[in-house]
């Protein structure tokens, strides 16, 4: 039986701006960080080792600079909430270092108020640019997609999210208590008043 999942009630007012990270930065990130998944996490298992987290089991390794127990447990509180509600086909890992969950995008936590979901909103019309004479020799070559359910993770993973679903890099405790606090994770500039990453320094 799973532990009671405590609520951060600033967690609407405090998520990320932009919880769904663009394809296009995981590939930039490809190969150029030196961690890697070692191995990969359903997100049912995901979600259920975050609640079942401690102070103690992060407290004293190598990376961790979360500041004490409190802060500490605003981050869990912080990631719980986060996925409160959120429904995942399927996962995958991008550029060897991201953990991508592929959302129902009627369950994006971005779309969480007061605790419901909204609806999304309808994607505008796309824009089709009239063509001059002369374009033909400027015209660009195709890019391919850099999601596509024959592409593969080294898991053996598609690296695709099928309609209906939208990729969201997982965020995790791991990743947050390399911060002192919740709000210098949040701060992409360090902490109030200072320049840099607080979780590379």
């Amino acid at each position: 039986m799973m532990p009671a999942i405590q609520r951060n009630p600033n967690a609407d007012r405090l998520r990320p701006a932009a919880i769904l990270y663009a394809v296009a930065f995981a590939v930039v990130a490809s190969g150029a960080l030196a961690q890697g998944v070692a191995k990969m996490i359903p997100f049912q298992a995901f979600q259920k080792s975050t609640a079942e987290a401690r102070f103690e089991n992060y407290a004293g390794k190598d990376g961790t600079k979360v500041a004490n127990a409190d802060e500490f447990q605003k981050m869990k509180a912080h990631v719980t909430s986060m996925y409160e509600g959120v429904k995942v086909r399927n996962s995958f890992v991008l550029g060897g270092s991201d953990v991508i969950d592929c959302v129902d995008m009627k369950t994006q936590p971005s779309l969480r108020q007061n605790g419901k979901f909204t609806a999304p909103a309808k994607p505008p019309a796309p824009m089709i640019a009239k063509e001059n004479k002369g374009d033909e020799a400027r015209a660009g070559r195709p890019v391919a997609p850099m999601l596509s359910i024959t592409k593969k993770d080294a898991f053996g993973n598609a690296q695709y999210c099928g309609p209906g679903f939208v990729p969201m890099r997982r965020i995790t405790l791991d990743e947050l208590v390399r911060y002192q606090t919740l709000g210098d994770f949040f701060n992409k500039y360090g902490k109030a008043g200072e320049k840099g990453d607080p979780g590379s320094q």
